[in-house]
Parts: C-alpha cells; sequence; structure tokens
C-alpha cells in the first residue's frame, strides 16, 4: 500500500486545481479567498504527489486528512446553529455543507495517509485484502441498520422496501460472497452514492437536528457506515489489484 498515499495526493491535487481556476473564472468575488486556499492546497497536493519521496505523500494525507476533520467539527461546534452552523473564519463563511465536506474528505485522506505503508511490504501477507472486505461489508450493514433504524422510528420511504437498504446490501452481499473481483468497486460506489447523496437531499442538515431521536440514530448509522465503507472500498480495490498483478507474475 506504499502507493496509496501517492495516488490519494494526485486525485486531490488535480481535483482542487481545477476546482480553484474553476471558480476563479466563473465564481462570484467573494468566494476567491476560498478559492485561492482550495488551489493552494492542490499545488503542495500535486507536489506531493509526484514527489520521488513517498512519505511526503503520507505526509501530506495525514496532516492534511487532521487538519480538515478538525475544521469540519470546528466548523459545527463553533458555527451558529440558528444560521446553518454559519463559521466566518476570517474572510470565509462557512456553512454546514462545507462542514461535512471537510469532515468526509478529511477523513478519506486521512485514511489513505495512514493505511500507505511507512515502508514498502516485504511480504504477500501485506496486501490481503481480507481485512478491507470485512470493513466493506460492515460498513454497509451498520449504514442498512440505519435504514431499518428509520423505518422503524417512521419515516416515510417512497417504497415498501426503502432503496437505500437495496443499495446497500445487495454490494455487501457481493462483497461477502467474495466471487467477483470488482465487488468493492460496485460497493464504494453504492456507499459514496448514500454519503454524496445526503447534500442534494437535505439530510446533512437532518444530521445535527436530534429532534426525532430514532430517524436521528438512523440517519448518523447509514452515513456513518457508508463513510467507513467508501474508504474501505478503496483499499480493498487497490489490495485486490494488488494481489491479482502479484498471481499474473506467478503464472507468468
Amino acid at each position: 500500500m506504499a502507493w496509496l498515499a501517492t495516488l490519494t495526493c494526485r486525485v486531490v491535487g488535480v481535483l482542487f486545481v481545477a476546482a480553484g481556476v474553476l471558480t476563479a473564472v466563473f465564481g462570484e468575488p467573494e468566494d476567491q479567498h476560498h478559492n485561492l486556499l482550495h488551489l493552494a492546497t492542490g499545488l503542495v497536493a500535486l507536489v506531493a504527489g509526484v514527489s520521488r519521496d513517498r512519505s511526503a505523500a503520507r505526509t501530506f494525507c495525514v496532516a492534511f486528512g487532521a487538519s480538515y476533520l478538525a475544521f469540519g467539527a470546528l466548523g459545527y461546534l463553533l458555527g451558529d446553529p440558528q444560521a446553518d452552523h454559519l463559521w466566518n473564519v476570517g474572510l470565509l463563511q462557512l456553512a454546514a455543507a462545507e462542514h461535512v465536506f471537510h469532515l468526509v474528505l478529511g477523513g478519506v485522506v486521512l485514511a489513505a495517509g495512514l493505511f500507505t505503508a511507512r515502508r514498502p511490504a516485504t511480504h504477500d501477507a501485506s496486501t490481503n485484502p481480507a481485512t478491507a472486505h470485512r470493513a466493506v461489508v460492515g460498513g454497509l450493514l451498520v449504514a442498512a441498520a440505519g435504514v431499518v433504524t428509520m423505518a422503524i422510528s417512521g419515516v416515510t420511504f417512497t417504497t415498501a422496501v426503502p432503496p437505500g437498504l437495496l443499495i446497500l446490501l445487495i454490494p455487501a452481499g457481493l462483497v461477502a460472497a467474495g466471487r467477483w473481483r470488482w465487488a468493492s468497486v460496485l460497493a464504494g460506489i453504492a456507499a459514496l452514492f448514500i454519503v454524496v447523496g445526503y447534500i442534494p437531499s437535505g439530510a446533512i442538515g437532518q444530521l445535527f437536528d436530534p429532534v426525532a431521536s430514532g430517524a436521528f440514530v438512523g440517519l448518523w448509522l447509514q452515513f456513518g457506515g457508508a463513510s467507513v465503507a467508501v474508504v474501505a472500498a478503496a483499499v480493498a480495490a487497490m489490495r485486490d489489484l494488488q494481489v491479482g498483478d502479484t498471481d499474473a507474475a506467478r503464472v507468468s
């Protein structure tokens, strides 16, 4: 897993630089300070991602991930709960959606840094994807338990069987069966769909509105489990590729 942090840095770098350029061209003037921060972060990520020293990428992921997690948590703690948790940080104005973005992205990048080995692996056991597969299944099942909790609590869904339940359980079954190499990729996409769906559906705000306790707990179970599954699925997919490459090399 020595290359996981390098890949993460490159992806984050490209996305942040692209977002910075697009915001500079099409964004509002009040977005420019936020835009400059993203652009600078993206450039640093790209430098770490192309560096020959792999520890640079790992250090960036750990530092960036921990900082974003702390930033997201502080946003909710210090933001105005009566105004969508709005937090004024110097020239920046951050609301609940930005706090969730910081928490999710920070968690994913931090996990990439922590999963990256300090030294190259010297034996095949380090690439065994079984642990990551179990984490994927566990995360999806926790998220599915959240859907069931919401249903028991009286939350109304559009169909008799909540669509989210199928989106979570089918990939979990495929990963658990272990017969399809790309099951972890499908599981990651399904979990990411659930996490990202919290933004347009407005469920992000409900994560911090514990009026209906059952629905509140269910939302957090679903969101937390799916977030864990996203990270674990990325790790599992990469380890599957490593194992496949190793087997192919042995055959040849």
